[in-house]
C-alpha cells in the first residue's frame, strides 16, 4: 500500500474512533437528545488539514489534535499530540499513534 493511502486510511480510522467515542459519551451521560443528527453534525464538523510537519484535526473549527508526519527527535510518525493552541501542538507527550490504533484521548481532546 502506498504511504499516502496508508496515512489517509489511518487518519480515517482515527476520526471514526472520535465519532464513536462521541456517540458512546452521549449514551453514557444518558442524554435524551442522543440522535444520529447530533452525531452527524459532530462528524461533519471534523476537518483534516495537511500542514508541513503535522496533520491537523479540527473539530467545529477548533484544533483537536495533531498527527506527526515524520519521525523527529522526540516523536514517531503517526504519533497523536494534543493541541497547545489553535495552530500548534503540545510537544510534552504523545497521546497514541494512528498506525497502531492506539488512541489515548477522547472526542473532546
Amino acid at each position: 500500500m502506498n504511504e499516502e493511502i496508508e496515512t489517509k486510511a489511518a487518519v480515517d480510522l482515527y476520526i471514526k474512533y472520535l465519532v464513536n467515542d462521541f456517540r458512546e459519551w452521549r449514551a453514557y451521560v444518558n442524554l435524551s437528545s442522543v440522535s444520529e443528527e447530533k452525531i452527524r453534525l459532530f462528524e461533519d464538523s471534523i476537518t483534516v488539514i495537511n500542514k508541513r510537519k503535522y496533520i491537523m484535526i479540527l473539530s467545529a473549527q477548533s484544533a483537536h489534535s495533531f498527527i506527526v508526519k515524520e519521525d523527529d527527535k522526540k516523536f514517531k510518525k503517526g504519533d497523536i499530540l494534543i493541541s497547545a493552541s489553535s495552530s500548534s501542538p503540545s510537544r510534552k507527550k504523545m497521546m497514541g499513534n494512528i498506525y497502531k490504533g492506539d488512541y489515548r484521548l477522547d472526542w473532546a481532546g
